[in-house]
């Protein structure tokens, strides 16, 4: 689940030529809900939309169910969670156990601990210009388990890293590209691509552990910009959780520099901070990185409360 996001909700979400416009919309359908709230559900995608008066700011929740149910499964899913959500101010630290977003709380259930969630925030840098901030926290199993990991018993020092799945990613897409005789048919744009790399240059691997005890890695990586959407580096810090642990999360805090030439109009023509600072800045924050007091309740059962809709 992600909240406190915000984007456009229509019919052609998919895009496609116009001639498959009326299957989109026969595949769509809206549920209105009270005050102004609204699901949308588009085959198993759904999206719940409202606007908050307190702060006048929409709040949107999005995820994907399947079954013919699922306009129904969705509404159960606001059901559940929407009760336990409240707007919360900048600067404004909840007592209770729950977890935190940008302009709001989503508390715990009542007499539990909420076992499985995930949460993105991205955010600019308001220190510097044209840097992009991501953060990832979750409790997944399988939550952010990197590159195909299947288990989060493999040690961190043991993860493939960035360019490595980069180099294999580009191997095998050149392989399945070779010529091929006697076959007539072959995507020639599609292998123009083909072996392409998406990390330019990188650091070496840097090994620490937070102030929480869990063990993370420090990635620092240069980007080819044309192919990243005019990213020019990413410096990433992620740890390993623990399965289904809300005190020991898997987290994952990226800074990413965009060049002059990104289609953010507020950035266009502007440069990113210098790698070194991008650097810098990923370790402060990583620094500050801890548990809330308050934010796992203790001696209370372990609960996932949407486990019959998943």
């Amino acid at each position: 689940m992600h909240a406190d996001g915000f984007y456009r909700v229509d019919l052609t979400r998919d895009g496609g030529p116009e001639e498959e416009e009326d299957a989109r919309r026969q595949a769509t359908q809206k549920l209105p809900l009270p005050n102004n709230a609204f699901i949308w559900r588009h085959k198993n995608q759904f999206d719940f939309g409202t606007l908050v008066e307190s702060d006048m700011r929409a709040r949107m929740l999005y995820g994907r169910l399947s079954g013919e149910g699922a306009l129904a499964q969705a509404k159960g899913v606001i059901d559940t969670l929407w009760p336990r959500y409240r707007p919360r101010k900048s600067g404004e630290i909840p007592t209770d156990a729950g977890i935190c977003t940008p302009h709001g709380f989503l508390a715990d259930p009542a007499g539990a601990t909420e076992r499985d969630y995930s949460l993105v925030f991205s955010f600019a840098d308001a220190r510097h210009t044209n840097a992009i901030l991501r953060l990832e926290v979750g409790t997944h199993s399988q939550a952010m388990v990197p590159y195909g990991l299947t288990f989060k018993s493999v040690p961190i020092e043991q993860w493939p890293t960035p360019w490595q799945e980069d180099q294999q990613q580009a191997a095998e897409s050149k392989a399945k590209c070779q010529p091929q005789q006697g076959t007539a048919s072959r995507d020639l744009f599609g292998c123009i691509f083909a072996g392409v790399r998406s990390i330019k240059t990188h650091r070496e691997v840097e090994y620490l552990t937070l102030m929480s005890g869990q063990r993370a890695r420090l990635l620092v990586m240069e980007l080819y910009p044309a192919i990243n959407n005019y990213y020019e580096y990413e410096v990433r810090l992620e740890t390993q959780g623990t399965a289904n642990s809300a005190t020991q999360p898997n987290i994952r805090l990226s800074m990413y520099g965009l060049g002059k030439e990104t289609d953010i109009a507020t950035m266009r023509g502007k440069t990113p901070p210098s790698l070194d600072e991008a650097v810098s800045t990923v370790r402060t924050i990583a620094a500050s990185l801890r548990l809330r007091p308050g934010a796992v309740a203790e001696n209370v059962p372990v609960k996932d409360t949407l486990e019959g809709v998943r």
